[in-house]
């Protein structure tokens, strides 16, 4: 008799979605997200759990445009698990990872 076993990385891993107060950003600014439809605030200065998520799952965010903001920077961390950053169109793409995945937008001022 013979047994063959497969192992895949199982699970879920936690999601938190952070905004850095970037040049001429006050702390506690809010500013809005969306992702898969539903939409959140995230503080300036903060980051916010977006829950547990099946490890693999592929996931946008997108930051609602703002006429006094700009997005400067997005980046994930772990940084493998980053997907396509389009700065201009404030979304990111990203993997959810074993442990703790980070999603980081920053903004400054126009």
């Amino acid at each position: 008799t013979e047994v063959d076993f497969t192992n895949t990385a199982g699970g879920s891993g936690l999601l938190k979605v952070c905004k850095i107060a970037g040049s001429g950003i006050l702390p506690f600014t809010n500013f809005t997200f969306v992702m898969a439809g539903a939409s959140f605030t995230v503080p300036a200065g903060f980051c916010v759990e977006r829950g547990l998520l099946p490890v693999g799952t592929v996931f946008t965010i997108a930051e609602m445009p703002s006429s006094r903001t700009v997005t400067s920077a997005i980046s994930v961390l772990p940084a493998d698990r980053q997907g396509t950053v389009d700065l201009a169109g404030g979304t990111v793409t990203a993997t959810i990872g074993v442990g703790v995945t980070e999603v980081y937008f920053t903004n400054a001022v126009r």
